[in-house]
């Protein structure tokens, strides 16, 4: 008997799990709850820019927003605000680490060896 196996599963019921609510309140499990919980500290990020480029931008991160965050080079004293929804990793620096001072001498020795 030839038997199709997509009709082998049951035919399951809607979810009944809550709707986020719309309220400008911060989800728990996002980016954006990690990302207020890192105000102030170093932090390494790598953006997706179109279908195949990933950016890495590095600073301190100084302001989160509902769809943006904003990073502050120590090096260039530049603010660059980001987008949260090409934000595919970030990496949080412990507090106090790295030294702003020892992080922008370590960069330009290294883009000077490029």
């Amino acid at each position: 008997m030839d038997s199709n196996p997509i009709m082998d599963y049951a035919i399951l019921p809607p979810s009944r799990a809550p709707l986020p609510s719309p309220s400008g309140s911060v989800d728990k499990r996002s980016y954006q709850e990690l990302l207020c919980a890192s105000k102030g500290r170093f932090v390494v990020c790598r953006f997706l820019v179109g279908t195949q480029s990933i950016t890495t931008l590095s600073g301190f991160l100084t302001n989160v927003g509902p769809s943006y965050f904003v990073l502050h080079d120590p090096c260039t004293n530049v603010d660059t605000t980001c987008d949260l929804y090409s934000l595919k990793f970030v990496a949080v620096y412990p507090a106090g680490e790295p030294d702003p001072e020892s992080y922008c001498i370590t960069r330009l020795h290294q883009n000077s060896l490029r």
